[in-house]
């Protein structure tokens, strides 16, 4: 009895992304009905006033009332539907797990000063080669009876999810991550991922971002990290770093940012970089299953002086 119930979720998943387009299209096919009303309306209306003026029967009249009543009636729709078309709507494909990409962004936290005399890894903690593993032990560690706690097992897990097809890893610091960021590279390296061609630092210098190459740029004892309680900051960074990742011919359906890390402003601004694109964020759950899901935002623009200011 379980197998139609299963099989009848799995096809209504696969509609549900087919049915929203459908309603989305429905303001636009208004509209699209609204000018075609109107001009049989025009029409309408020019051939009333040229059988008026040479005195024709009003018998032909009932054909172009249904016109005009036809473009009212749209006008009336179209009306309805204003709150469709202009106003912002976003559109969120939760509860979806995210697939596995190719670029993947995080924003990397910083980790308590006395962790980088051991090389960011908590002293209870012994990685392998093997991130899978590594992650278990996590896991363990966590229930035991001093449970562990480390600020870098959500990057790790959000680099878990894309290890079959990771190409390259963009770490995005704070001002105080960054002098860090290369003992997290140190721990990613370990992991030897076939596919892995680059590890980037989005940072800046003297005030502009920039991009670096961590295989080839070991020395960044010049470059500052972002204020992630800066939206503006960061937000000319992702953007500076959509740019770069367009130089590169990076497609934008094998580009995702985790927004599990950081703070408030940077899953706003990650996920912010995702409107109306293939670009999409992930979360990484906290708490097991440690789903890892994607969201894809859609935003369209808002009603002039819609507030009335």
């Amino acid at each position: 009895m379980g197998l139609p119930l299963q099989g009848g979720n799995y096809f209504e998943k696969q509609m549900k992304p087919f049915q929203m387009k459908c309603l989305e299209l429905v303001p636009w096919a208004t509209m699209a009905l609204t000018v075609l009303g109107s001009h049989f309306a025009a029409d309408a209306v020019m051939e009333t006033v040229a059988e008026w003026s040479h005195g024709s029967e009003t018998a032909v009249f009932i054909t172009k009332i249904c016109y005009l009543v036809f473009f009212i009636g749209m006008v009336y729709l179209l009306i309805r539907q204003k709150d469709n078309i202009f106003h912002p709507r976003t559109r969120y494909i939760s509860n979806e797990e995210a697939e596995e990409r190719e670029h993947l962004v995080l924003f990397l936290s910083n980790l308590p000063k006395d962790l980088e005399e051991s090389d960011g890894v908590p002293d209870n903690l012994q990685l392998s080669q093997n991130i899978d593993k590594d992650l278990e032990k996590i896991e363990k560690l966590k229930k035991g009876a001093l449970p562990l706690r480390w600020a870098w097992e959500m990057p790790l897990r959000a680099i878990q999810h894309h290890q079959k097809k990771l190409k390259t890893l963009t770490l995005v610091c704070s001002k105080e991550s960054i002098s860090q960021v290369n003992l997290f590279a140190k721990i990613f390296e370990r992991y030897r991922f076939n596919n892995l061609d680059k590890i980037y630092l989005l940072a800046q210098k003297q005030g502009k971002p920039l991009l670096v190459d961590m295989f080839s740029e070991k020395d960044i004892a010049d470059l500052n990290g972002f204020n992630f309680q800066s939206f503006d900051e960061l937000s000319q960074a992702m953007w500076f770093l959509m740019r770069k990742f367009r130089k590169y011919k990076y497609s934008e359906s094998q580009i995702m940012i985790d927004i599990t890390s950081g703070q408030k402003p940077t899953s706003i601004v990650g996920a912010s970089m995702t409107f109306n694109r293939v670009i999409k964020a992930q979360y990484v759950s906290t708490n097991q299953p440690w789903d890892v899901l994607s969201y894809d935002v859609l935003l369209t623009s808002s009603e002039p002086r819609e507030f009335g200011l």
